[in-house]
């Protein structure tokens, strides 16, 4: 039997959200600081420590799929019947998280960081994959799971305020010449993303096992294909998505948004340090508060999505950013 449709209080909202403490934080906080930590205090060259991120996202395209494939189907096995076929993967990366935190500590060589650094992705790709598909496991009426889109944003936001903001915090403390500051931001964050993935856990739901069952529909001679034949096909139909032009479109507005604000955050904390001749102090205090502008536009984007639709909300927003593109062209003649 199906279980009947749970109510999604504010607490659920919130718990939801919490996850992004780790997508945005952890991910703020490394494309911000971590060029900049590995080059200043740990001796790596400017190549090497961007060769990390290359290689990172290399073993992310091919872990994807995977554990895509493997949460799909883990409620087939006993672990994923009793801790759920998404949840499961967000309770067990709570100890493997830690990893996170030897990415600032002084004294490794570029191996090891590299190590550290894929190792991370891994149990981020763990975390993340699962909990994308949480607000559809959770309710399928499309403003609540807006609203919990929203919340996640939000707290986003904080999480990349708090990333950017923190580290100048601890460097007036340590000092400029000091990496503890590094090493205690990560720290800290390695704690929280413990303490959210716990609150997440028990803050959120999936389909139960009857409604999944019921709405799979496998060809039985595809339970039967060898192992690496099914590996073949998670690929060769993660890439035949691209044929589809409404995905084609979708993925440049979410490349176009995150690889734009990856570069910005690597290139501006070594533009304000280097060639504006001041201190990372200065450069953590202007990414807070660029970071801190970020929140009321969320509030913005979702208003006009709950308004109107989300490509109002998407079309006003990019308009937006060509008026602020043009006048910094402006600015710069």
């Amino acid at each position: 039997m199906i279980k009947k449709i749970r109510e999604i209080k504010l607490r659920n909202y919130v718990c939801y959200g919490l996850a992004d403490v780790i997508g945005s934080g952890a991910f703020t906080l490394v494309s911000a600081w971590l060029l900049f930590f590995l080059t200043t205090f740990c001796g790596l060259t400017p190549l090497q420590a961007g060769s990390l991120f290359a290689v990172a996202r290399i073993v992310d395209v091919i872990m994807c799929p995977v554990i895509g494939y493997v949460s799909d189907n883990f409620h087939k096995t006993r672990l994923g019947r009793r801790f759920g076929r998404r949840r499961f993967f967000l309770l067990a990366s709570i100890p493997l998280v830690s990893v996170y935190s030897l990415l600032w500590v002084e004294g490794f060589n570029y191996w090891m960081y590299l190590l550290f650094y894929i190792l991370f992705e891994i149990v981020y790709t763990m975390i993340i994959i699962p909990y994308d598909t949480l607000s559809a496991e959770m309710t399928s009426d499309f403003k609540k799971r807006s609203k919990l889109t929203s919340a996640r944003m939000y707290i986003a936001q904080l999480a990349g305020f708090a990333a950017a903001f923190l580290p100048g915090r601890l460097v007036g403390y340590f000092g400029q010449d000091s990496s503890d500051s590094f090493f205690y931001t990560g720290a800290i964050f390695t704690v929280s993303f413990m303490i959210v993935l716990f609150f997440v856990y028990f803050g959120t739901w999936e389909r139960s096992l009857e409604e999944i069952q019921q709405n799979e529909h496998h060809v039985q001679d595809e339970e039967k294909e060898p192992f690496g034949t099914r590996i073949f096909h998670i690929y060769y139909d993660f890439v035949s998505t691209l044929k589809i032009k409404t995905f084609r479109s979708h993925l440049g507005m979410y490349l176009g948004g995150s690889v734009a604000q990856d570069i910005f955050n690597s290139v501006f904390t070594y533009f304000v340090v280097f060639a504006m001749m001041t201190s990372s102090v200065m450069a953590s205090n202007l990414l807070g508060v660029i970071n801190g502008l970020q929140f009321f536009g969320v509030g913005i984007a979702t208003w006009l999505t709950l308004r109107f639709s989300p490509s109002r909300a998407f079309a006003t927003q990019a308009t937006m950013a060509l008026v602020a593109f043009a006048l910094f062209v402006s600015a710069y003649i």
